[in-house]
């Protein structure tokens, strides 16, 4: 009876703060309100949870383990000199794609301890400035799996560079590729390779960008790199048939990528019809 009563309890709580609002307001708060309804929901369970003696049972080297981690992070988080405490700094000046970051972190769990409440806050204020890229930040392509905190750094570069849900600007792609880059993400020193070899927010150096390009050469900027490259002699020895060898390949893995992130697209939106939900369709 007592477990029966502890899982009721929660329940009630959750589908209460689900439950809409009688005097929501309209507009941008309703909106970022709605965003944020299944996050708080996760923040009720995560606090009660452990209080209603809910979850696997840890050890107490399980926990000891846990407290350093968490002491580590928060240490982190701190620093201006830590890749998430500089995050942290751009976000308090109201850097929206560092607010989605630092967001994120929280929910997750990653760099700094995982507080469901702050995620909230984090992406309320984003949401105040930017909704779209709030709905959108998290690529379709990753499903529900856990994003890595420097991969989120170069999909911020990308997203800077192309203008897309926030204002185009090269230096803000450079800053954040670099933060990925410095993290061995492979989409972050890509686009360091290319910044190289256009001269386009880093000085232009071909031997640079070919090394970057070597490097992650599956991917599609860096393919791009090379065949230009190999194309027209540039920082190498001219070899049309190198260029060409490289055009092909980078069809097959545009071709492939595009079909897996067609698929997982279309696999969300036939779940978002079947639960009545088009907010996901119609964008």
């Amino acid at each position: 009876m007592k477990r029966i009563a502890k899982h009721l309890c929660v329940a009630f709580l959750s589908v209460s703060i689900l439950l809409p609002m009688p005097h929501a307001c309209a507009g941008a708060k309703t909106t970022a309100g709605d965003i944020l309804k299944m996050v708080a929901a996760q923040a009720i369970f995560a606090k009660l949870a452990p209080m209603l003696g809910l979850g696997p049972k840890k050890s107490k080297e399980q926990k000891e383990k846990e407290k350093a981690k968490e002491e580590k992070a928060e240490t982190a988080a701190e620093d201006p000199n830590t890749h998430i405490g500089m995050v942290k700094k751009w976000a308090e000046k109201g850097d929206v794609q560092a607010q989605c970051i630092l967001s994120y972190a929280y929910h997750t769990g990653q760099r700094v301890p995982r507080d469901p409440q702050l995620a909230i806050v984090w992406q309320n204020r984003a949401a105040q400035q930017n909704i779209p890229l709030v709905k959108n930040f998290l690529p379709v392509e990753y499903g529900k799996k856990v994003i890595p905190l420097e991969r989120l750094f170069s999909i911020s570069g990308r997203r800077s560079h192309i203008g897309k849900y926030v204002k185009q600007d090269v230096k803000d792609a450079v800053r954040w590729s670099k933060l990925g880059a410095e993290e061995k993400d492979s989409m972050g020193i890509a686009y360091l390779g290319a910044a190289h070899y256009t001269g386009r927010g880093l000085p232009q150096d071909y031997k640079k960008a070919l090394a970057y390009a070597r490097a992650t050469d599956k991917d599609p900027l860096s393919l791009y790199v090379l065949i230009d490259a190999y194309q027209f002699g540039k920082g190498v020895e001219k070899d049309t048939e190198k260029s060409e060898w490289y055009a092909r390949y980078l069809k097959l893995v545009v071709e492939k990528k595009q079909k897996k992130e067609k698929d997982k697209v279309y696999k969300k939106y036939e779940q978002e019809i079947k639960a009545g939900d088009l907010n996901g369709i119609i964008r």
